[in-house]
C-alpha cells in the first residue's frame, strides 16, 4: 500500500506544477497581447480648406487638402485602398483621374493649375508619425454647397499591423453626423 504522505506530496507537487503552467500560459498570452498593441497602427485623416478672395472680389478660391497620418504605435502595411463617391468605389490611379470625378460632383468646376493625388498601393507602409498628402486641389469660384458636396467623397483603407492583424479605416466613420 502506498504511503499516504508521499501521495499527498505528489498531489501537491502536481497541483503546484499545473498552477505554474497555467500562470506561464496566461503571462505569455498577456505579453503577446501587449506586444501586438505596442505595434498597432492607427490611421486618421484630416481635411483642410483654405478660402481666398482676390482683392477685386471677382474670384474666390478654395484650396482643399486631405492628409493621412499614422498616429498609432507601429507601421500600417496597406493591403488595399479605395476612393469612394457616395459609398461606391471609384477607379482612381493618378491625379488625372481626380478632375473627372470632381466634374461629376461639381459640373463645370474650374480647377487651379495643379491637382495632386497620392495612390496608396498594396504593401505601402505608412510609418508612425508619417503624414501623407492624399489629395490636394484648388477650385476657382466654387459653388456655395462645396463643403457639403465634397463630403460625398471618402477613402477606405485595409491595412495590417506587423503582427498581420487586419484593420480597416474608413473616413466615413470619422465624419460628424449631418446637421
Amino acid at each position: 500500500m502506498p504511503d499516504l504522505s508521499t501521495a499527498s506530496w505528489d498531489a501537491a507537487a502536481l497541483l503546484v506544477a499545473l498552477c505554474a503552467l497555467y500562470l506561464t500560459v496566461q503571462s505569455n498570452k498577456t505579453t503577446r497581447e501587449h506586444n501586438k498593441l505596442s505595434v498597432k497602427p492607427r490611421l486618421t485623416t484630416e481635411t483642410s480648406t483654405n478660402r481666398t478672395t482676390y482683392l477685386d472680389g471677382s474670384t474666390h478660391t478654395v484650396e482643399f487638402r486631405m492628409t493621412l497620418t499614422n498616429v498609432g504605435l507601429g507601421p500600417a502595411v496597406v493591403k488595399s485602398s479605395q476612393v469612394m463617391l457616395d459609398g461606391a468605389p471609384l477607379p482612381v490611379e493618378s491625379s488625372e483621374d481626380v478632375q473627372p470625378l470632381l466634374e461629376r460632383v461639381f459640373p463645370g468646376v474650374q480647377l487651379g493649375s495643379s491637382v495632386a493625388f497620392f495612390k496608396l498601393n498594396r504593401e505601402h507602409a505608412v510609418q508612425v508619425g508619417k503624414e501623407v498628402e492624399l489629395v490636394s486641389f484648388v477650385v476657382m469660384n466654387p459653388s456655395s454647397d462645396f463643403d457639403k458636396e465634397i463630403k460625398r467623397f471618402s477613402i477606405r483603407i485595409s491595412h495590417e499591423s506587423l503582427y498581420g492583424e487586419t484593420l480597416h479605416y474608413d473616413t466615413r466613420d470619422h465624419q460628424p453626423p449631418p446637421v
